[in-house]
This record gives C-alpha cells, structure tokens and sequence, in this order.
C-alpha cells in the first residue's frame, strides 16, 4: 500500500493508511483522530512539538493541515539516521526522478534522473517535494521544498523544483 501511496500518491491509499495506523495503535474502530494521534506521537519522537503543526487528513489535500519543511525534512532525516528497516522501505516507495510514479517525466535529462526519491504533493496553489537525493558525490540529502500561493498552472513551481533537486544533485 504505501508503494502505490507514494509512487502514484493515491489519496485513498494515504487515508487508509492513517486508519490502519489508528487501528494498530488504538484497536478498532479505527478513527482519523486517533490517526492523527499516532502521528503526532511521532513529532515528539523526533523532537519537535506537535502543538506547532495542525494535521487534518492522511493525504494531506485538506488546506486546513499546516506542516512546513523542518518538520519533513526532520522526519526523513529521523528515519535514515535511527531506523534504516523503515528508511529502506520508505526510500523504496517513493518515485524516482526520471523513473516512474509521479516523478517519471520529471527531470529526466539531468544529474537528477535516478537520483532523486521524493514524494510530491499538489493542490491548488501548492505545489510539494519531499524526499532524498545522492549528490555526485555519493552523499544522501533530505530535503523537502514548499511551494504555495501561486496562481495558475503548477508547472512553473514544479520546473523551480527540479532545478533545485539538479543543483544539489551536481
């Protein structure tokens, strides 16, 4: 399931995830809150105060949630540096840059192609990508690049993205 979340970011796929979060923490029935709570548990793990963040949803189309890129790249860098099982998997389900899933036709003819592992997000005027990249140098970066409040097509922000993940590939 979180191969087909990330790699296509099926939003049902990210609800039901959060649900079978619920359940496995909470039992049955499980709820969004209880969710959530699995979630925010998380953000203390890691260090970071869940007050600072609002969390509405699993798949994050909701405008309502507000999360920003220490939080994200704070979760990624959380799971290379202290659970690599999870670090794999995750790696693993996000699409790779010139590859497939909803990176495939992204960055294609750059250092970047094959290099980068991030899962994107869309909304309206939003426009995400979070995730890991290998520099030439073999190095692994976790990053994560917010874009919002632009009118139009998507494209723009998602091409300012790619140059960023080609600078940082170099």
């Amino acid at each position: 399931m979180i191969v087909n979340l990330n790699k296509e970011s099926d939003n049902l796929s990210a609800e039901m995830t959060l649900l079978a979060l619920a359940e496995k923490y909470y039992g049955k029935p499980a709820n969004a809150k209880n969710g959530i709570n699995v979630i925010e548990k998380m953000i203390e793990e890691i260090g970071l105060n869940p007050e600072d963040y609002r969390l509405v949803d699993g798949s994050g189309v909701s405008h309502y949630n507000v999360v920003n890129a220490e939080l994200l790249v704070t979760i990624l860098k959380y799971f290379y540096t202290t659970k690599p099982e999870l670090y794999e998997i995750l790696y693993n389900s996000f699409p790779v840059a010139g590859v497939d899933g909803t990176l495939e036709h992204r960055m294609e003819k750059s250092l970047a192609r094959n290099k980068v592992h991030a899962k994107t997000g869309t909304l309206t005027g939003v426009s995400t990508l979070s995730g890991y990249l290998t520099n030439k140098k073999n190095h692994t970066i976790a990053f994560s690049i917010l874009m919002q409040n632009y009118v139009g097509s998507s494209k723009q922000a998602k091409d300012f993205q790619d140059e960023i993940c080609k600078i940082l590939s170099e």
